[in-house]
């Protein structure tokens, strides 16, 4: 009778152990994890695990409904917001990467073009085609983004030591020159209206560090917005901002393209090395963990969200269309 006692108890020891093993559930790093959150930097949905440029896109089968677009260096792919792998759009060659930096959405989301190896490449979102746009192993391309109609990009052109502000029919597939300078040349040119040109300005002959400058197209008139050390920014046509960044002050600055004047200032004790990114409309922005009203220029610091950084790259969040989520990639702390 005590033998069959102590044969049930272990018995019961036994049972009642692997329930708990069964039941407890292992602790996942999130330490590198492609993440939606809502606007306060709590956690919406954790997508998988890995780095990139994280989008929010169209879905191309319901266009009402959005999509993530994720830019690697080994490759650039969509999935659904819960997660499920939808389709690869560019796979680089073996030992080539793709330059995080040169990768630009069109305004309407449909379209990115990068640059890749030497060359420009127009990529479709909606039906997952690539289009080669540039064919020269000679010339130094630089920096593509879309104007604002997205029937065109615009780029920099170094060819035979000359200097060119290109933009580029994408119907056509034709240049046409917008600047021509011997000594200057624009790099990460925007439009921000349809005759107005921000990006900064090198002087390849006195090698001058770049300034962030305003260029009219109409009039050929160049404005100087900020000089030294503000080479991360954003603009946004919905209301004509530029905000730039000033790394040597640790400030981030506000223009207005309109009227070529200062609107609004914010000094950090810290430095920050990050794009300043603008929602759709242009009543948010987001740099680093730190949410801004370009309204009022109010700071609400996201405590809990820490970016990934690699070398040479730092990850940035950006917004959805109705700027009520943010995506990118960021770590958190171990959860069950």
């Amino acid at each position: 009778m005590k033998i069959a006692s102590y044969y049930f108890l272990c018995l019961l020891v036994f049972l009642v152990s692997c329930e708990a093993i069964f039941e407890s559930k292992p602790e996942i790093s999130r330490e590198n994890w492609i993440t939606i959150l809502n606007l306060d930097g709590t956690v919406d949905t954790y997508l998988q695990e890995g780095g990139g440029s994280c989008f929010f896109v169209p879905n191309p089968d319901e266009p009402d409904d959005e999509i993530a677009l994720i830019v690697n260096h080994g490759k650039i792919f969509t999935m659904s917001l819960t997660g499920v792998h939808l389709n690869n759009l560019f796979e680089p060659d073996e030992g080539y990467e793709i330059d995080l930096r040169s990768t630009n959405l069109s305004h309407d989301k449909s379209k990115m073009v990068l640059k890749y190896g030497y060359n420009l490449y127009l990529i479709d979102i909606v039906d997952s085609s690539k289009i080669q746009l540039t064919f020269s192993y000679e010339n130094i391309y630089g920096f593509p983004s879309f104007c604002l109609d997205d029937q065109k990009i615009i780029f920099s052109k170094i060819e035979s030591d000359q200097r060119f502000l290109i933009e580029f029919d994408l119907e056509t597939l034709t240049e046409n020159v917008v600047m021509f300078n011997d000594e200057i040349v624009i790099s990460r040119a925007k439009f921000i209206t349809h005759d107005k040109i921000i990006g900064i300005a090198y002087n390849y002959i006195n090698q001058e560090v770049g300034n962030l400058i305003l260029y009219e197209v109409d009039s050929e008139e160049i404005h100087q917005i900020s000089s030294d050390a503000s080479d991360l920014f954003d603009i946004n046509s919905f209301n004509g901002y530029c905000a730039y960044l000033n790394k040597l002050e640790d400030s981030l600055y506000f223009f207005n393209s309109n009227t070529l004047t200062s609107i609004g200032e914010i000094h950090f004790d810290y430095p920050v090395r990050n794009y300043p990114i603008f929602s759709f409309n242009g009543d948010k922005l987001i740099l680093k963990n730190i949410l801004i009203d370009t309204n009022s220029f109010q700071m609400t610091i996201l405590e809990d969200v820490e970016l990934i950084s690699t070398w040479g790259n730092q990850y940035n969040l950006t917004f959805n269309n109705d700027t009520s989520k943010l995506i990118g990639v960021v770590k958190s702390d171990f959860v069950r």
